[in-house]
């Protein structure tokens, strides 16, 4: 297994943890820092607690995900580097869905502002 694999999975994992245990009160750029979530403190701070589970729920996937496409490559005969350019292209994906799932909580919890 390529170790490089896991490192969009792993990050996730850690970044859902860490901003889970830290919530950030103060609107500013740590937490999960979107142009929707600094519109009000309570759009802030909605922010911060859904943004850490979707974002390690995400990772969870992902990480699962490559896990199983780094064990059938070779049952799916398929070449080490086709396999990374599989992976980064899911890992691109996932940060868009996690953006985007974010984003549609927030707009639908603040369909007004």
């Amino acid at each position: 297994m390529n170790i490089q694999l896991f490192i969009m999975p792993i990050t996730l994992i850690l970044l859902g943890i860490l901003l889970n245990f830290k919530t950030f009160h103060k609107i500013g750029g740590n937490g999960y820092a979107s142009h929707f979530s600094k519109k009000s403190q309570e759009t802030w701070l909605f922010a911060q607690q859904v943004a850490p589970k979707i974002i390690l729920k995400n990772g969870l996937i992902l990480f699962l995900i490559t896990i199983v496409f780094s064990m059938f490559h070779t049952v799916l005969n398929i070449n080490i580097n086709n396999l990374k350019e599989i992976i980064y292209t899911i890992n691109f994906i996932f940060l868009i869905i996690t953006y985007e799932l974010i984003e549609s909580k927030l707009r639908k919890k603040f369909p007004n502002l």
